[in-house]
């Protein structure tokens, strides 16, 4: 019964709504069991955040989530999210968001994630090149094991600042050179374009296309 009450009062919130939403964190099992609002499917909707040591991985999650903006995560630590998201045309999808520690910290692990996504955020910060240059890395690595079909979202952080290692351009020439990829400069800090790198790579995502079946 509980369940069905807030699986309601979710319903009832995602009228209202035309952007994400993001709900607490789910218990393993749950997470085991997600499926889309539209299709009822088995198949989990994960989407990853990857990129190098402090680049702000987890402040756009949390900027994301709460609508707020605290200094000083650890790299280390993974956090799971729960997205409702509402496309434009109405229909419902639930989308697991998954915040990763650095890419360097957890090599053999990387690959799996990127077998399991459906989506990612490949995130720099403007400010460091180093962390550019592994975003390189991760977006060449993405589509030589997923092919150029998977939906991926270039994001350089940190561009309320004034001093900066990574031109814009350079960036967008970057994400020109892969397919299904596009890139958008964000702040964690400010919130500037924090929803809209999600709503990007939602819209984008194939996995969340209504079947023809789906009335």
């Amino acid at each position: 019964m509980a369940v069905s009450m807030r699986s309601t009062r979710i319903h009832e919130r995602l009228q209202s709504l035309s952007c994400c939403c993001l709900q607490p964190p789910r218990s393993k099992s749950e997470k085991r069991r997600s499926s889309s609002f539209s299709t009822g499917a088995t198949t989990e909707n994960i989407v990853f955040l990857l990129g190098f040591s402090d680049v702000g991985k987890s402040s756009i999650a949390e900027r994301h989530e709460r609508h707020q903006y605290t200094e000083g995560h650890k790299d280390y630590i993974e956090r799971v999210y729960s997205c409702s998201f509402v496309r434009a045309d109405g229909i419902s999808h639930r989308v697991t968001v998954a915040d990763t520690p650095a890419s360097t910290f957890f090599p053999r692990e990387l690959n799996v994630q990127i077998i399991r996504g459906k989506g990612f955020l490949v995130v720099f910060a403007v400010d460091n090149a180093e962390s550019f240059q592994e975003a390189n890395r991760l977006l060449n690595l993405i589509q030589s094991i997923r092919g150029d079909s998977v939906p991926i979202i270039l994001v350089g952080n940190k561009a309320d600042l004034e001093e900066r290692q990574v031109a814009s351009q350079e960036a967008q020439e970057l994400a020109n050179e892969y397919s299904n990829c596009k890139y958008i400069e964000a702040s964690a800090r400010t919130s500037y374009n924090v929803q809209e790198a999600f709503l990007c790579l939602f819209e984008l995502g194939h996995f969340l296309k209504t079947p023809t079946s789906v009335h």
